[in-house]
């Protein structure tokens, strides 16, 4: 991800929200075969989301940019 934003901002985000789709369109293919593990997969994607976004949180108020 660091040379994405090196890159630019744009790309990482272009990045994010690709992979995302990805999932999207995925999951109702594999909860067609086993709902269990997609429903936990699901859960496992979000709250691995909100760790990340916690974490930037963290960052951007260590270095003063929130608040």
């Amino acid at each position: 991800m660091r040379s994405l934003f090196e890159a630019g901002p744009v790309n990482a985000v272009v990045f994010k929200l690709a992979l995302l789709i990805f999932y999207l369109i995925l999951i109702p293919f594999a909860a067609r075969k086993n709902y269990k593990l997609a429903y936990r997969g699901t859960q496992f994607v979000v709250f691995i989301y909100i760790l990340a976004v916690v974490a930037h949180l963290v960052v951007y108020y260590q270095l003063g940019m929130l608040g």
